[in-house]
């Protein structure tokens, strides 16, 4: 996807993050809040500053549910990841993806911010990983993997909005394969109920871990069918 804002400079820093017996190096937001408002400033003055809610860069900052996740993927010894096809939505920074690609998965990693992709590619060549591809996806279109489904689904964070849990849950729900795996990391957010009611009406049954990341409680939440 083309960027809508080729020429908008984010401020970076470059984080390296201990993931159990893994490690890894990425570049993100150097400060959340002072790229929202500098990305504002700059809509603002092009003329569209409606495009902020879109463009928001919620996807630049290593958030605590991803990295429970992805401690999550490196500690469980009941999924085999080795040669395992997996899919993470709403990647952000993709760190779970980065991770299992460690592990041995062949990764498809998507989001649907327009800028996620170039953030991905330099830290993937940062990290000397090959084994990831990404996708342009809005979960609400389910169509892209009909031909294609996954052994293990993951996200992070991802049931924000009220019209998640219904949304998500039939997009999972049809790109895993049968008898394979989803797993939601949540920092306990209003909606995360409601995604488990939907998902056992989909035929799955759920199992739930918890893990501190970040000084935050992370609840993992694991599906299969």
């Amino acid at each position: 996807m083309q960027s809508l804002i080729p020429d908008f400079e984010y401020r970076l820093k470059l984080e390296r993050l201990k993931i159990g017996s893994e490690s890894i190096e990425v570049e993100c937001l150097k400060s959340l809040d002072e790229t929202i408002d500098a990305l504002f400033s700059y809509l603002e003055r092009g003329g569209n500053p409606a495009l902020l809610e879109e463009l928001c860069p919620y996807f630049g900052v290593v958030w605590p549910s991803a990295r429970a996740l992805s401690e999550f993927l490196v500690e469980q010894s009941d999924i085999e990841l080795k040669n395992a096809r997996v899919l993470e939505v709403g990647c952000g920074l993709a760190i779970p993806s980065m991770i299992a690609s460690r592990l041995g998965a062949i990764v498809t990693a998507a989001d649907f911010h327009p800028e996620v992709e170039k953030f991905l590619s330099k830290n993937l060549e940062r990290n000397r990983l090959r084994n990831i591809r990404y996708v342009s996806l809005d979960w609400t279109n389910r169509a892209f993997a009909e031909e294609e489904r996954y052994d293990l689904v993951i996200g992070s964070d991802i049931l924000y909005e009220k019209t998640h849990p219904v949304s998500v849950a039939r997009a999972v729900s049809s790109w895993v394969k049968p008898h394979g795996t989803v797993i939601i990391a949540d920092p306990a957010r209003p909606y995360l109920q409601q995604f488990v009611d939907q998902m056992r009406d989909l035929g799955f049954s759920a199992q739930t871990d918890t893990r501190r990341a970040d000084g935050k409680d992370i609840f993992l939440l694991i599906f299969r069918n």
